[in-house]
């Protein structure tokens, strides 16, 4: 039974917070404190940890790795969209806005906001005021500490240069701040990384005061991880210099969190599919939700509406290895595979494919209730009082294949579970999915995808979605730190050093190859060499390695890219790495189909004609980007550099608004946005 504790708090934190600071958070505000409201609002602990609740809104829907984009909403896969890694899923969905370089600088916003650094340092500046012994003190200042860092990071990630505010701005005073120049990034990140050091030796630990599910030394060693191993492959790759001791610095806490969370949960789905992520293994952070106090999660709606945002495409899916001999597809021992269609493409791959993207299956009728005319919402369809209901809108029958197959698999993969089952069913639970792949085009107008490949990560069939405060939202917890992106990260950031041994492998990816729902091979380094992967230049859709990266450095990011698929690492990833080009500069394709399968059943469920008109409307293409008729890839988008658009360098940061220029005549764009 999920527990209502945190979101309480929370909900008293955000009083706190609105009585205390005034709703005027613009960059840089210069209105001053209230003292009187100071002086009796940060005392006594327990001040400070209602004050602190408020600060726990950083940790927006969907942005828990703050990779946000340009879209309307902060749905966990936008990061993933900006690097390549996904496409938009509806019927008229335009090229990403960078691929076609059609964004613009914006007037404000951004994330070029310091409103909530505003925020901590209202807290920090009153703590030596405070009442608290210096144990306390030093435990709140760690806290601060950390939120402060946890959006400094971002600030840095973005923009590179920015200001460092470890004050409250005041008019009069702080000019050379407020109208002066940016600090270098360096500069900035090695105080952030001071600032977390800090509160890594200050704050309690778990069990020592500190709440459950709050702030505590994991969790900041957790940011460390994660911001040492941006920040080291950052200056690496983009030739600051000074990298190894954030590598260094990365390798040790990731380590010693290794050894605090010596498990992984065996469950890969339900990191993001649980109703209370507090009794699964190896979650350092969370963010609870509960549609009974009108805090739920938007991500379920955003797979399974006619708002679905995002889809795979085929070099995406392709980065998944096939299961029984743990290789990529493009790998010479599996040139004889069949590719018909999905099924084909599914079949013998590492199983977080099928968690990630809905498997292909197709059902020729459906249970519905003869008194109210609804669906039974949970398969299979065994109640005697139902009446068959037979698809007459194109169901996919490929001759030889069993349409349940992966039905089956899903129920071997995950058993007794009720997550991911199939048949599919839209958000509400009550609109059954006829087959996957499903178009935008088709009659099924819910839970689709313009690629054919949907996204349903967050999928969860036992979490009906519910409306909250005029949008539909979801119950189920959604991870902030875990342990699976610390063993990532430890394995990237020993390469980088020159420390990745098979025991540092066995150590961090081997750990998640081996869980149960998974049970990949293992990652052997002495298996991996330029062949594993081979780089086919003429292939521009799937091309192999880029044979500018190392072949077992290759093979740690692709793990990375496959078990944090969907939450939004892509973009943060790519940039640090400095391959923006490599995975945006490519043509796009989905699934491939053979129309000659479609066919319409009459109500009593025999073939009536085949191939649809919705069907014969579907483009495809070649892997060329050629026309193709019949059987092909459902075509997206082509390189958009042979337009001369695509990946522009000035896209590894983010530019500066266009209104704060005009208000500091000493801040400079960010390079190469000035054409934008």
């Amino acid at each position: 039974m999920k527990t209502n504790n945190i979101n309480i708090k929370h909900i008293l934190g955000f009083i706190a917070l609105s009585a205390l600071v005034s709703c005027n958070d613009a960059f840089l505000e210069k209105v001053p404190v209230v003292s009187q409201s100071e002086a009796t609002a940060f005392k006594t602990y327990d001040n400070f940890l209602t004050y602190s609740w408020g600060l726990y809104s950083t940790f927006q829907d969907g942005n828990y790795v703050q990779t946000l984009g340009d879209r309307a909403i902060n749905f966990s896969g936008t990061g993933d969209l900006l690097a390549g890694y996904l496409t938009g899923a509806a019927d008229n969905d335009k090229d990403d806005s960078r691929r076609d370089r059609t964004i613009t600088v914006p007037a404000s916003g951004g994330g070029w906001d310091y409103s909530f650094i505003r925020r901590v340092n209202i807290m920090l500046q009153n703590i030596d005021k405070s009442n608290l012994t210096a144990e306390e003190k030093a435990h709140w200042r760690s806290v601060g500490y950390f939120f402060f860092a946890y959006r400094y990071a971002e600030l840095i990630s973005r923009f590179g240069d920015v200001y460092w505010v470890d004050h409250i701005l005041k008019e009069g005073e702080d000019e050379d701040i407020i109208y002066g120049d940016r600090t270098p990034r360096k500069v900035v990140a090695d105080s952030i990384l001071a600032r977390l050091q800090y509160a890594e030796t200050h704050i309690k630990k778990l069990g020592e005061g500190a709440g459950s599910n709050t702030v505590n030394k994991a969790v900041v060693q957790a940011l460390l991880s994660r911001f040492t191993l941006f920040e080291g492959t950052w200056r690496r790759y983009h030739n600051l210099g000074d990298e190894e001791k954030y590598l260094e610095e990365c390798v040790r806490v990731s380590e010693e969190l290794r050894t605090t969370y010596p498990a992984v949960d065996n469950n890969y789905d339900e990191l993001l599919t649980s109703d209370d992520l507090g009794k699964r293994t190896g979650i350092i952070l969370y963010k609870q939700y509960s549609t009974a106090l009108e805090i739920g999660s938007v991500s379920q709606r955003y797979e399974r509406s006619t708002s679905t945002y995002f889809g795979f495409h085929r070099a995406t899916a392709d980065l998944y290895l096939v299961k029984s001999n743990g290789l990529p597809v493009t790998n010479a021992a599996n040139a004889g595979r069949p590719d018909v269609d999905m099924y084909d493409e599914f079949r013998d791959r590492d199983p977080r494919l099928l968690l990630t993207v809905a498997p292909p299956y197709s059902q020729s009728y459906r249970l519905i209730n003869k008194n109210t005319g609804n669906d039974y919402p949970f398969p299979p369809f065994t109640n005697s009082d139902g009446s068959y209901q037979y698809n007459t809108a194109a169901n996919y029958d490929r001759t030889g294949q069993d349409p349940h197959e992966f039905v089956d698999l899903l129920t071997t993969i995950l058993p007794n579970n009720q997550s991911k089952r199939l048949p599919a069913f839209q958000f509400q639970g009550t609109a059954m999915m006829w087959s996957i792949p499903n178009f935008p085009s088709s009659p099924a107008t819910q839970f689709r995808s313009k690629s054919g490949y949907i996204c349903w990560r967050n999928y969860a069939l036992w979490d009906v979605v519910t409306m909250v405060n005029g949008d539909n939202q979801a119950n189920a917890d959604k991870p902030i730190f875990f342990i699976e992106e610390i063993l990532l990260n430890e394995a990237e950031a020993r390469f980088e050093l020159g420390q990745f041994t098979q025991e540092i492998a066995d150590a961090t990816i081997n750990k998640l190859r081996r869980r149960t729902t998974i049970n990949m091979p293992d990652f052997t380094i002495a298996n991996i060499n330029a062949s594993t992967d081979p780089h086919n230049p003429n292939d521009k859709v799937t091309p192999g390695r880029d044979p500018d990266v190392n072949p077992v450095l290759w093979e740690i990011r692709r793990e990375r890219t496959v078990e944090l698929m969907g939450l939004g690492y892509g973009f943060a990833d790519i940039r640090r790495w400095k391959k923006g080009p490599w995975f945006v500069n490519r043509p796009i394709i989905g699934a491939k189909i053979d129309k000659q399968y479609y066919r319409n059943l009459s109500n009593t469920g025999s073939p009536t004609a085949v191939t649809p008109s919705w069907v014969n409307n579907l483009p495809l293409v070649n892997k060329d980007f050629t026309p193709a008729t019949t059987h092909g890839y459902i075509k997206r988008f082509d390189d958009p550099s042979k337009d001369g658009k695509g990946w522009d360098d000035a896209f590894y940061l983010f530019p500066i608004p266009k209104n704060d220029l005009t208000l500091n005549r000493k801040l400079t764009q960010n390079q190469g946005w000035e054409k934008y």
